[in-house]
């Protein structure tokens, strides 16, 4: 495997990943610390485990283990020293979500278990070893990105008239996490351009929602669908309507 250095990032979108690459980076000669290259995107409420292990064999049990986030204070997630797991110093935000495994330490595995997942989980984590490195070392990384539960609202589609009487489609749909795509197509597919789109997020909400305004032409016949979406994450949500008044169930 080849070792690679470590450099500070921060991603600010989420993204989906079918197969997690790996990178490496030195913490000491002859010992790396091996940590996913790319986001993790994991469901609110979910259990997700963030890896984080030596490349080598080695029983880090007795060793001081550190996970952080730098934009929290304080900003230690979860802290082990002298083989037991140190509460008093961990952010309140994380108290009762967090283990290490104990088989796992033995084997130079730090991986941390985070669950009941919130969106506020969101953010850079780092995992270090401090008798294996310094502060002015680069520290191993990664992001984890959240989506949004799968309790995501239908998307509610409708036929008005504007303020001038003109035919226009209305299209909503809330829940959303990070905050979501929404277009609309024609008959045929195409995507469809002028409309009015908002996302808005509720003062004590932690989730999107998002709305659309079309103008269309009152043809017999004519069909359009509104799609919502994340298109990192495959999550997609869309209705139709006819004109004529023939309205579809949503398709998920």
């Amino acid at each position: 495997m080849n070792v690679i250095k470590c450099l500070k990032f921060d991603l600010k979108s989420a993204l989906f990943l079918l197969h997690i690459n790996f990178i490496t980076c030195d913490v000491f000669p002859g010992q790396t610390l091996v940590v996913p290259s790319q986001p993790l995107v994991v469901p609110v409420g979910s259990e997700v485990t963030l890896p984080c292990q030596l490349e080598s064999v080695k029983n880090i049990k007795d060793q001081v283990v550190e996970w952080g986030r730098h934009d929290l204070k304080p900003r230690y997630v979860h802290i082990r020293r002298d083989g037991l797991d140190l509460l008093i110093d961990q952010n309140s935000l994380y108290l009762g979500r967090t283990r290490l495994s104990e088989r796992g330490l033995a084997h130079g595995d730090m991986s941390l278990t985070l669950s009941r997942v919130r969106l506020s989980d969101t953010g850079t984590y780092h995992c270090f070893i401090p008798q294996m490195g310094t502060s002015s070392q680069p520290e191993p990384i990664f992001v984890i990105s959240l989506v949004s539960p799968v309790s995501v609202s239908p998307v509610s589609l409708s036929l008005t008239k504007d303020h001038s009487g003109s035919p226009e489609l209305r299209c909503e749909s809330r829940g959303w996490f990070p905050e979501p795509e929404l277009v609309w197509l024609d008959s045929e597919g195409t995507v469809l351009t002028g409309a009015r789109t908002e996302a808005q997020r509720g003062v004590n909400e932690e989730t999107f929602s998002v709305s659309s305004r079309l103008s269309v032409e009152q043809s017999p016949g004519n069909s359009f669908t509104c799609r919502v979406r994340h298109q990192e994450t495959r999550q997609s949500r869309e209705n139709q309507i006819r004109i004529t008044g023939e309205k579809r169930h949503a398709l998920y």
